[in-house]
């Protein structure tokens, strides 16, 4: 009896295996993963003197038709903080930083169906900002310097093929989260949308 119910349970784990590929192909679900320069500005920038930025995003999109696409996001990014001279005094915050990660869903509109694809994208969510303070070369968070607003971002770019699953993708992205002090940032994004 055991038996039997061992080998109908491997026949039906076989048979479901051997449907992923068929099902894991579809043409309607990406993974865009990227790699970013960014560039703070506005308010909390300016009053920290923030520094350019790497961060790097990973997301999910369906394409509900050929030009149309839902996306969801999560972004990371962290920004050194300098000096600032404010009223004569010289105020150093270059052992902080400030990190930013976006959970954002949105639209993405593409120009073309196929090739070389120029796109429009926007997106809205949560932006958590939080402070932190290196310690040994190591970034320590302080508690209570956090945030959790709304934010948004615009974005424009070009998917390049390189095969029938993967593009190359390049575009530009500004984005601002409404924290006390509102951070803003432009951004430069590399990365690979690949076709599940």
């Amino acid at each position: 009896m055991y038996v039997c119910r061992m080998k109908h349970m491997i026949l039906f784990l076989l048979a479901l295996l051997s449907a992923l590929p068929a099902t894991a192909r579809t043409p309607d679900s990406f993974v865009p993963l990227s790699v970013s320069y960014s560039w703070p500005s506005d308010t909390l920038a300016r009053g920290v003197d923030a520094q350019p930025a790497l961060g790097f995003s990973l997301g999910y999109a369906y394409g509900s038709s050929k030009h149309l696409r839902l996306t969801a996001r999560a972004t990371w990014m962290r920004m050194q903080l300098g000096t600032v001279v404010d009223a004569g005094d010289t105020l150093d915050f270059s052992d902080f930083g400030l990190t930013h990660v976006g959970i954002v869903g949105g639209l993405q509109y593409r120009f073309f169906k196929h090739g070389f694809t120029p796109y429009v994208a926007g997106e809205a969510g949560l932006g958590i900002v939080f402070a932190d303070m290196e310690v040994g070369n190591v970034p320590q968070r302080i508690d209570g310097l956090s945030e959790v607003k709304f934010t948004y971002a615009l974005s424009a770019g070009l998917l390049i093929p390189l095969n029938e699953t993967i593009d190359i993708d390049v575009y530009g992205r500004y984005h601002t989260t409404f924290t006390t002090d509102r951070l803003s940032a432009m951004s430069a994004h590399v990365g690979v949308v690949y076709a599940l």
